[in-house]
């Protein structure tokens, strides 16, 4: 959950500098090549904090399913199916996403933007802060997203041979 809500905060972060550099050519604070340069660096630091918030969703889902195979096994010889098992132990990650998402929007993503503005003495009166549909946007595609990911591991591991583990 604290793993979603930083990722959150800072996807946050990212949308506010890119809506400020989308206001910025012409105004005489960047040019339009130093516009261009600093969204590759956003597109870097994006691509990073999301591969990062991927991998660290796949081996959290991984080890809860490792954690649980006994639990698992027991659920599977009275009675459950494996697609049950797997669903259980993909809304085992799907809920605490929800709730770091939505905490990584508000409060996290907000206080995450006032923090830098006050270390680097920004002007943040003059950033515009995300559209409400972009943060509902943000929370869904978070949620969406740690599901595909978590479905896998889930899978795999809702599928191991009861007889094998208990």
């Amino acid at each position: 959950m604290v793993s979603i809500a930083v990722t959150v905060s800072g996807i946050y972060v990212l949308l506010v500098l890119n809506a400020l550099l989308g206001e910025q050519p012409g105004t005489g604070a960047y040019t339009e090549a130093q516009v261009a340069v600093l969204r590759r660096v956003l597109l870097v630091w994006t691509v990073i904090l999301l591969s990062l918030a991927a991998v660290n969703a796949i081996v959290i889902t991984w080890a809860t399913a490792l954690d649980n195979r006994y639990a698992s096994a027991l659920a599977r010889a009275l009675g459950a199916t494996p697609q049950e098992v797997t669903v259980a132990l993909a809304t085992a990650q799907v809920l605490p996403a929800f709730l770091g998402a939505v905490l990584g929007v508000f409060p996290g993503g907000f206080l995450l933007f006032a923090a830098i503005n006050t270390i680097t003495g920004g002007d943040g009166d003059k950033a515009t802060l995300p559209a409400p549909w972009q943060l509902v946007a943000l929370v869904l595609a978070t949620v969406l997203v740690v599901a595909a990911l978590t479905s896998v591991p889930a899978h795999l591991g809702g599928r191991r041979p009861v007889t094998a583990t208990l």
